[in-house]
């Protein structure tokens, strides 16, 4: 019997391996079998190899790569490795894109994080944190109420416009506290310097048995937090003022022009405004 391997289709070596197999079986221990087995390895590379050059399974490569680390078809296995990741991370990017979320292009990145289309995901997922920050920006400013802008800041900390945000949120806290009927009459400070000054001091004590709040809206934009029975002393610019305290779940308001040094001690009373 010829048994040398001759160039063809996969059902080739198939036909040749079934036809060792059956000698084998037959005549174990005859010459031609020795010789024909000597066959095998080659015929199980070029099967393998049969289904790796048509396959989109890795398992497949690496079932190669590890049978034959110096095959005959090494090379061209490698680059079917790299054709078959490169098709499995175009479909990744697809999907993600589909998705277009930011859930969607961060599991994008979580399976590759050195995929090709890294770039364009993270700019994708830049562009979408944009345009939530934008529509949660409009939506705190259609509402426009101290709570609406407090949630803003806490759900974007380090958004580019923090600072007048913050003022924001105590200008209308203030208006707020002001405009509730249930809001007490703020006792008027007591003036220590009457001389004019583009800059006014304002010294408070707490004595309401709780922490106190107080807010300054006007030229200044202040919040300040005494602890019970302590004090503290805020420069302000000089002109008028609505200030606005809390302390025990109570809201105080009133109004005061500021020139000069001022201070003032407040308690809470059985009796309200």
């Amino acid at each position: 019997r010829d048994f040398c391997l001759s160039r063809g289709l996969g059902d080739v070596y198939k036909r040749q391996k079934e036809k060792i197999d059956l000698l084998v079986q037959k005549y174990p221990s005859a010459v031609e079998t020795t010789e024909a087995k000597k066959l095998l390895p080659t015929i199980t590379e070029e099967l393998l190899w049969q289904k790796v050059e048509t396959t989109k399974n890795l398992d497949l490569v690496e079932e190669y790569k590890s049978q034959f680390p110096k095959g005959k078809y090494i090379k061209l296995v490698s680059k079917k490795k790299r054709a078959i990741i490169a098709e499995i991370d175009k479909s990744a990017y697809e999907d993600a894109k589909s998705s277009n979320s930011i859930t969607g292009f961060n599991s994008y990145l979580e399976e590759f994080p050195k995929g090709k289309y890294r770039s364009r995901v993270r700019e994708k997922i830049a562009a979408i944190k944009k345009k939530v920050v934008k529509q949660a920006y409009e939506n705190a400013k259609r509402k426009n109420s101290s709570y609406a802008w407090a949630n803003f800041l806490k759900d974007y900390p380090k958004h580019w416009d923090r600072r007048s945000i913050r003022e924001k949120i105590i200008r209308l806290k203030v208006d707020e506290i002001m405009g509730d009927r249930n809001t007490g009459e703020l006792p008027s400070f007591s003036q220590t310097d009457y001389g004019y000054s583009s800059t006014s001091s304002v010294t408070i004590k707490n004595d309401t048995g709780h922490k106190l709040t107080v807010r300054y809206s006007g030229p200044s934009v202040r919040m300040i937090e005494i602890p019970r029975g302590g004090s503290k002393t805020t420069s302000l610019s000089s002109g008028d003022y609505k200030i606005a305290a809390s302390a025990g779940g109570l809201h105080y308001g009133g109004r005061e022009s500021l020139s000069g040094t001022y201070s003032s001690s407040y308690y809470i009373s059985t009796t309200r405004y």
